[in-house]
């Protein structure tokens, strides 16, 4: 006999498991979203954009250390559109770092 439950199912956003434990999510649904519609409406003004739509679909994988990299690229390529910047800075801070 066990003491253990084990129970079925998907589980979908950050998971703690222990005493002390805390589930954070670090890219808050809303910042990225706000970040993909800036670049959405700024489309024209962003150059290699198509690269910045590709950076956007890395942020949605679970490696902390490629959705840094990628904000990165996407700070670099959305500089001279202050309000997409500004977003990618607040993706960027999310992500400590």
């Amino acid at each position: 006999m066990s003491n253990e439950l084990h129970i079925g199912g998907n589980v979908y956003g950050p998971v703690a498991v222990g005493s002390h434990a805390r589930a954070v999510q670090r890219v808050p649904p809303p910042a990225l979203n706000e970040l993909r519609t800036l670049v959405a409406e700024h489309r024209e003004r962003i150059p290699e954009v198509e690269r910045v739509e590709q950076d956007l679909d890395v942020l949605d994988r679970a490696d902390l250390n490629q959705k840094r990299d990628a904000v990165r690229r996407i700070m670099a390529r959305v500089a001279a559109v202050a309000p997409v910047l500004a977003a990618a800075e607040s993706v960027q801070a999310l992500l400590g770092g």
